[in-house]
């Protein structure tokens, strides 16, 4: 109900499983080890209250959008070295959906072609936590076997995570 953020917003759940063995509806993907960081922040850059509290979601935009593309720059570069590439090397990049201004601000500081950053933004939102899985099922099926993608994410709280992914 909150106008300032409704429209940033989008509605959607998905799980997730992993396994270490071919099943049917598998997308086919092998993890590389993935990165994981959280920094915490103080309330006043990022506030998100608890269910039904009645409070809104508040946040210093500029603040949050600075920490969350420098960050999910250098968690993506991380796991890239863990695996022993570039993010040049990858495939497709798949960063979270949050917004268009961060998605693009990732794209142009690591020097990405537009077609190698995976965006679908506009077509649902921000669905939070489920912007990558819902990437994946449309993206994985149209690559090439062992192409590599690089995820990588930020979330409130100040949480932040990234991984290559290789195509089987």
């Amino acid at each position: 109900d909150d106008q300032k953020t409704m429209a940033l917003f989008g509605d959607a759940a998905t799980a997730s499983l992993v396994s270490c063995e071919p099943r049917p509806g598998n997308l086919g993907v092998k993890l590389n080890r993935p990165f994981l960081s959280a920094t915490g922040v103080d309330a006043k850059v990022l506030y998100v209250p608890n269910m039904g509290s009645g409070e809104v979601i508040e946040m210093e935009g500029l603040t949050v959008f600075k920490l969350a593309v420098r960050k999910m720059i250098d968690m993506l570069d991380n796991a890239c070295q863990e695996r022993g590439i570039t993010v040049a090397e990858l495939d497709m990049i798949v960063p979270h959906q949050a917004n268009e201004r961060i998605i693009e601000a990732i794209r142009k500081t690591i020097k990405c072609p537009p077609e190698k950053m995976f965006n679908h933004i506009r077509k649902y939102g921000n669905t939070s936590s489920n912007t990558i899985p819902i990437a994946l099922t449309e993206l994985v099926p149209t690559l090439a076997s062992a192409s590599k993608i690089g995820l990588t994410a930020f979330g409130g709280g100040f949480t932040f995570g990234a991984a290559v992914i290789e195509k089987v």
